[in-house]
């Protein structure tokens, strides 16, 4: 969520200080200048490729032999990148691509409101929250926000913080979302992004109020940062032991370093949910939620409608709401914006859910059930068949997917679920609702009593 530029600038880490440098552009998509990165093949040394190419290591994921180099002047980045693709030392080369919150909207564009509407805004009735949260709160599980930063002494954060977050724009532990007064992308504005991470945060917290919370700083105070160092923060998360990553930023650049690295992370058991940007636009498309591995969020209104900033395409998995929403800000108040950095950390937070509710699936198990539990906007979107995802995300039927038959959540299927599910519908209870349709009949019946028959689908 940030204003968006014509030109910029950014300010890159250059061992030990900062400097401003003017960022390329090649082909309509931007990359650091002067760096590279690559990816070594086993047994090659990164000695003989400086010794070469007369190129420096800025720096490096040593567990998987991936760097970032240094350019000599005058060395064209994408000409450097395509000559060590094909040198068989090296697995991958890359330009080093800028990524970016989604935009837009700023620290400026939030419009104050208090915690009843935090706490009473429609995305929780629409995507039946309170109703998920019978089953699960999100317990155990480990929810990482790479994003610009966490006021951790916000009141709705308290005993959610996780230790041990880190800070990759400056290489330290500072992880608070704070301003650094410097206006790194030159457009006349400070601190623009101040928030951003919180706002995130905020709305984790309200989706998965029992999940811990680990912040990896990637993303400066004006919303920027690189591919490398997003990559740094997806293996840093995985490493931390968590189980959900939330990257409300992206590119239209492809970056393979980030694609390797989400690759990782998904067979390391971890989900990664990505915002799909807020150009409006189907094409190009926006990284790395176009890579199959992510979990891609689109966004609707409180009338399952897109939101009109909202990108769109085939590579969308499932949208959620992110126009009008409420969430935390630095200095414990609550502000109001719009974007799919806000639809994105919902999705999270339910996955959080269903990963409390039901431990043991694999990534790909989990991301399948999420996604067939959503309620279908095709209605409401002509024009967008096939460009939504599956549909606009239902907590509660997520949860309940997993298991259906489960209908005391007690892990067990057996008849204590038959007359559990019986005493409901005969008083008629909410609960009895088991299509999720707003109305308890006999259908519901039909269908509790087929899941019961076949058990656990999963």
């Amino acid at each position: 969520m940030s204003i968006s530029r014509s030109a910029f600038k950014h300010v890159v880490l250059v061992i030990p200080v900062f400097v401003v440098a003017s960022w390329a552009t090649a082909g309509g998509e931007d990359f650091e200048p002067d760096r590279a990165v690559i990816r070594l093949a086993l047994g090659a040394n990164i000695a003989d490729i400086h010794q070469q190419f007369g190129t420096l290591t800025v720096d490096v994921v040593a567990g998987r032999s991936v760097f970032l180099l240094d350019l000599p002047d005058g060395v064209s980045e994408e000409n450097f990148a395509a000559e060590l693709a094909a040198d068989p030392r090296v697995i991958w080369a890359d330009v080093n691509y800028i990524a970016r919150d989604p935009g837009p909207g700023t620290q400026s564009f939030y419009l104050a409101r208090t915690f009843m509407d935090y706490q009473n805004q429609y995305p929780r009735t629409l995507t039946r929250l309170p109703e998920a949260h019978q089953i699960a709160s999100g317990i155990g599980i480990r929810i990482a926000v790479l994003d610009n930063g966490i006021d951790a002494s916000h009141p709705q954060f308290a005993g959610a913080i996780l230790p041990g977050g880190y800070n990759f724009v400056h290489n330290s532990t500072d992880v608070s979302d704070s301003a650094a007064g410097i206006d790194s992308d030159q457009d006349g504005l400070f601190d623009e992004m101040l928030g951003h991470g919180t706002f995130v945060s905020g709305l984790i917290r309200m989706t998965a109020p029992g999940a811990g919370i680990l912040p990896v700083k990637v993303l400066d105070s004006n919303g920027w940062t690189t591919t490398f160092r997003v990559a740094e923060g997806i293996d840093f998360a995985v490493s931390s032991g968590v189980h959900v990553i939330n990257l409300s930023l992206g590119s239209p650049g492809d970056g393979t370093v980030w694609s390797e690295a989400i690759s990782w992370a998904e067979q390391a058991g971890v989900i990664v949910v990505a915002a799909s940007g807020n150009d409006g636009n189907e094409q190009p498309g926006w990284n790395p939620a176009r890579v199959p591995d992510v979990v891609a969020v689109a966004s609707t209104d409180s009338f399952d409608t897109r939101s009109p900033f909202s990108n769109y395409g085939v590579y969308i998995d499932l949208c959620a709401p992110g126009s009008d929403i409420v969430s935390t800000l630095p200095g414990g108040g609550y502000g109001f914006a719009s974007g799919t950095s806000a639809a994105t950390p919902m999705v999270a937070g339910v996955v959080a859910l269903m990963q409390e509710a039901r431990p043991g699936l694999n990534a790909a198990q989990y991301r399948q059930i999420l996604i067939e539990a959503t309620d279908s906007v095709v209605a409401q979107n002509p024009g967008f068949e096939g460009l939504l995802g599956n549909g606009r995300l239902n907590a509660q039927r997520a949860v309940l997917r997993l298991c259906p038959a489960d209908f005391n959540h007690d892990r067990v299927v057996n008849t204590g679920d038959f007359f559990d599910f019986l005493a409901a519908f005969y008083e008629v209870s909410p609960r009895a609702d088991f299509n999720s349709d707003g109305l308890i009949t006999s259908q519901d019946f039909f269908d509790f009593l087929t899941e019961f028959v076949q058990g656990c689908p999963v």
